[in-house]
């Protein structure tokens, strides 16, 4: 005997998604004559330094009745950066100008002086001896010199003119005895010479800069997860409630810690839009972790 099957083709009339969608509704708008509670939390994390702070929103939304608790988990970490280096590129040489000449010429030295240590002349005293003749007559004197460029001293002994070295000049005579007088001077001729002047020139050197300027260029990071090898930084925590009023809870800790569970329900009083900041004195990172339990009233 054959068997027969029968298929009967239908469409279907809710989707998949169908039941789950039904039961979200039923969940929603199921009324709690007692009213319900609540429970988030919210999670952030992020680098601190001196002058950035980490802030941390929390909403207490305006159907909350009663805030029941609320409560933080702070952790603080080593400094975290997403790079871990730039890469290097060739300079670029530039070439400054010289601000002085590379050679200094000073001007003309002193010339020496040229002076005499004697006048030129020296013309010694006159003699002057007198007597008369019978009659006019001459008398030639002949000077002779000895030595190169040195004068004989001439003297007068009686009738006789005599030089220093012993010679005698020979005079005529004439007439009876008489003596004649010899009128002479000598001349010192003076010494020339030279006097040395020690000099020096002095050439200050120019103080100055040179300008260089870089031609612009860029430098690709290297890509990477870069941690410092500590963490120092002093943490501390405050917040500011929905109307602006700032509380501050002092230290939470410094280095790498971690302070879990901490109650602050007491600075959270009414929804709105809470603020918790994180300052820290040096370069850091936070975790923070937010735990809220509030009351919703039945309608």
């Amino acid at each position: 005997m054959a068997e027969q099957i029968e298929v009967t083709a239908v469409n279907r009339p809710d989707t998949l998604a169908s039941p789950f969608l039904s039961l979200e509704e039923r969940l929603r708008t199921r009324k709690n004559p007692q009213g319900s509670v609540a429970f988030y939390q919210s999670n952030l994390q992020g680098n601190v330094d001196a002058t950035h702070n980490m802030i941390h929103k929390l909403v207490v939304p305006s159907e909350a009745k009663k805030i029941q608790q609320v409560r933080i988990w702070v952790y603080g970490e080593k400094y975290r950066g997403h790079s871990i280096g730039s890469v290097s590129q060739t300079s670029d040489t530039v070439t400054s100008k010289a601000t002085i000449p590379p050679s200094v010429t000073s001007g003309p030295s002193s010339k020496s002086t040229n002076d005499f240590t004697l006048p030129d002349t020296v013309t010694s005293a006159v003699s002057n001896p007198t007597s008369t003749a019978s009659e006019d007559h001459t008398h030639t004197v002949e000077v002779r010199g000895y030595g190169t460029g040195v004068l004989p001293a001439v003297g007068i002994s009686g009738n006789t003119l005599r030089c220093n070295d012993g010679g005698s000049l020979p005079a005529s005579s004439g007439g009876g005895a008489h003596i004649h007088s010899a009128t002479h001077h000598h001349h010192c001729m003076g010494s020339g010479h030279l006097h040395g002047m020690d000099h020096t020139h002095s050439c200050p050197g120019s103080s100055h800069s040179h300008q260089v300027q870089m031609m612009s260029h860029l430098h690709d990071l290297i890509f990477g997860i870069y941690e410092p090898a500590t963490a120092t930084a002093a943490i501390a925590l405050k917040i500011i409630d929905s109307d602006g009023i700032e509380s501050s809870l002092g230290s939470m800790g410094s280095g790498e810690f971690s302070k879990e569970d901490f109650e602050v329900t007491e600075y959270f009083q009414k929804p709105g839009v809470y603020t918790v900041k994180f300052e820290a004195d040096a370069i850091g990172r936070v975790r923070s972790i937010v735990f809220a339990q509030i009351y919703v009233e039945p309608d």
